[in-house]
């Protein structure tokens, strides 16, 4: 028998298990691929997957079973960390992501994770519409040269310098889903980005199969900025495609729909100014004739016509109602009489008119009517004028008011 020289360390079985427990977190996050062997859905799902000499038991939270495509005998790849149980003794793969390999797997995985989108109305919501101008682009991509390229060209073209920022993450393997998802949150929060874009150049199903993650179409419906989907080739149809604000086949498209056409907004403030400017004019012109409307020289001259024109009026109506006819008309009227009571009945009846017509002539009388504030304006010759082209520089003028007569001589 050979002797190990090996010392012996003595440990209690907490050193121990806390030692297991340290070493297994010395892994990080590891993706395994396997075959799903066994499953049991509860509040937490386990399964293991298993290869051809090998097998590990996963533990899935709810949250990420619920958008996983779990089925015994499929292919699949575990994203997770590996966790040691101690009062069982045994470790486990606890899983963050679940994704199915093969392309039928993929797809069946997609058409079920679009199903539950399409039952919670996600697919037919109303989508965000682009802002005319925004503040900042936000484009969440890989390292590829190609997209950056591509979008920054078409940028420039359209409007030089404009604000775009790039975010680079994973875009395909295990932990991509995340990442996007991660980069998605940090953007909506940012208040100089309005728009976001997902852009990536083209490739397999299986790696596009991270935006075609069930937990990152949610993420965009629940975005407050509007989101833009620029993922590979316009063949290419991931999943996202059929959540965001607007699906756009390349990342060149993106960036004409997103950025603004510099020469656009130019013509279109150019004429803005000129409708101001318009408006300005327009309103400039009703104020100036407002303003004329409102002179007092125009008041008083518009007063003077219309008094001019009472007064008139009132001498024509004092022409009609002469004194002297009125009484040779009532003393026709008593030589017909013969009677005296009749008479004197008639002769009253008269004079109360004669005193009714005296009241009407006392209110025409021109005087009356200078008690309220006109006058008369008679030149030398004592004829009433009417207009200004009637007087001329140093003419003499009489104006009577209601107490008196002042004499004036026309100024400069």
């Amino acid at each position: 028998m050979l002797f190990d020289p090996t010392p012996i360390r003595r440990m209690s079985l907490v050193a121990l298990s806390s030692a297991i427990a340290s070493s297994l977190s010395n892994f990080g996050v590891i993706a395994v691929e396997g075959e799903v062997s066994y499953q049991n859905r509860k509040s937490i799902t386990w399964f293991q997957i298993k290869d051809n000499s090998c097998e590990i038991n996963v533990q899935v939270p709810t949250k990420v079973s619920k958008s996983s495509h779990i089925v015994h005998g499929e292919k699949v790849l575990v994203t997770g960390r590996l966790v040691y149980n101690n009062s069982r003794g045994v470790f486990y793969l606890r899983a963050q992501e679940v994704s199915p390999v093969g392309e039928g797997a993929i797809l069946a995985s997609i058409e079920k994770a679009r199903s539950r989108l399409k039952a919670e109305g996600l697919l037919d919501r109303a989508r965000k519409p682009l802002p005319k101008l925004p503040r900042g682009v936000g484009v969440i991509c890989g390292n590829e040269a190609a997209v950056k390229k591509d979008i920054e060209s078409i940028a420039t073209e359209r409007f030089e310098r404009y604000p775009i920022y790039f975010f680079e993450v994973t875009v395909s393997g295990p932990g991509a889903a995340g990442q996007i998802i991660q980069a998605l949150n940090y953007l909506d929060s940012l208040e100089t980005i309005e728009v976001v874009i997902l852009a990536r150049g083209g490739g397999s199903p299986n790696e596009l199969l991270p935006f075609s993650d069930e937990n990152l179409c949610r993420k965009i419906c629940e975005m407050t900025k509007p989101v833009v989907s620029a993922i590979g080739h316009e063949s290419d149809y991931p999943l996202c495609d059929e959540v965001v604000d607007i699906r756009c086949g390349t990342p060149s498209i993106a960036a004409q729909k997103v950025v603004p056409l510099k020469l656009e907004l130019d013509l279109e403030l150019k004429a803005f100014q000129n409708s101001i400017q318009v408006n300005i004019f327009s309103i400039l012109e009703e104020a100036q004739s407002n303003l004329d409307f409102a002179n007092p020289k125009t008041f008083l001259e518009a007063g003077l016509n219309n008094g001019q024109m009472e007064l008139d009026q009132c001498f024509k109506t004092l022409s009609l109602f002469s004194i002297d006819n009125l009484l040779q008309r009532a003393q026709q009227r008593i030589d017909q009489i013969q009677l005296e009571n009749s008479f004197r009945t008639f002769l009253h009846q008269k004079q109360l008119n004669l005193s009714s017509k005296e009241e009407l002539l006392e209110a025409l009388d021109p005087r009356e009517i200078l008690k309220r504030g006109y006058a008369i304006v008679r030149n030398s010759q004592g004829k009433i004028l009417r207009q200004l082209n009637q007087v001329k520089r140093g003419d003499q003028l009489q104006i009577e008011v209601v107490d008196g007569t002042i004499s004036v001589v026309v100024g400069p």
